[in-house]
């Protein structure tokens, strides 16, 4: 079905043509809205900033919001792979993208980029987390354990004297406790940075990758472009000798 039929010609609703299509996918490319986490404040305003861009361009007019970009978008996606499963059923190749089918494929492999690396964030703190709960668990018993085994003996002993000093000793050993859980909160935080450091550094690796291949893929394009332009001329040149 035509996408240009798909929503009536009504005074602030959007009416999508193949060309409004292709300005909404290099809209979604240029901004990555899934680069912010799912169901977030950030990726709405992600959203909002491509209708936003869209309702302000000249030439081709737009009457859209961050919803309808966004549920228009998982259209395009679905019948894009919809296309793509039939085409490959019935004549086992992949068939030769259009600007619009290798935009839709961009997008979302750009989506799943974003997935991946949101799910390894969200396994990197879980795993923190867990690790936070064991180290306070032992630290704890290892407290508690030191702790009663001052009170035994100040029990055992049952003079004032030896009760004064063992109370000055656990006041060491609370010191010596706090001083210990200081420098483990301290490995802790130095440990969550480097996590940090090492995740940005795989997002922008990742990053450098998709654009790497979105040039080599625009330069290809515009090898090809140059090569069909080349033999359109020769052809008409062709024509133009056998005429005279």
């Amino acid at each position: 079905m035509d996408s240009s039929s798909e929503v009536p010609a009504f005074p602030g609703v959007q009416m999508w043509t193949k060309e409004h299509d292709i300005l909404l996918c290099r809209e979604v490319l240029s901004v990555n809205p899934f680069s912010a986490k799912r169901n977030s404040n950030e990726r709405g305003k992600l959203w909002e900033e491509i209708s936003t861009n869209l309702n302000s361009t000249s030439g081709v007019r737009f009457f859209v919001t961050k919803r309808s970009v966004r549920d228009h978008l998982n259209i395009l996606i679905k019948r894009y792979r919809k296309k793509m499963n039939a085409e490959e059923r019935s004549t086992g190749v992949s068939p030769e993208p259009t600007e619009l089918d290798q935009a839709l494929a961009d997008i979302i492999e750009m989506e799943e980029v974003a997935s991946t690396s949101q799910e390894i964030d969200e396994a990197v703190i879980k795993e923190k987390e867990d690790t936070d709960k064991q180290k306070a668990e032992s630290i704890r018993k290892k407290a508690m354990k030191k702790l009663g085994e001052t009170q035994k003996r100040a029990v055992e002993e049952g003079e004032q004297e030896n009760h004064m000093k063992k109370k000055r000793r656990s006041g060491n050993e609370t010191i010596s406790f706090l001083r210990e859980k200081a420098e483990s909160e301290k490995a802790l935080r130095e440990e969550e940075l480097a996590i940090r450091r090492k995740q940005q550094e795989l997002e922008e690796k990742k990053l450098a990758s998709y654009l790497d291949q979105q040039k080599s893929m625009m330069e290809l394009m515009h090898h090809q472009q140059q090569q069909q332009s080349q033999i359109l001329m020769a052809v008409v040149d062709k024509l133009m000798n056998q005429k005279s």
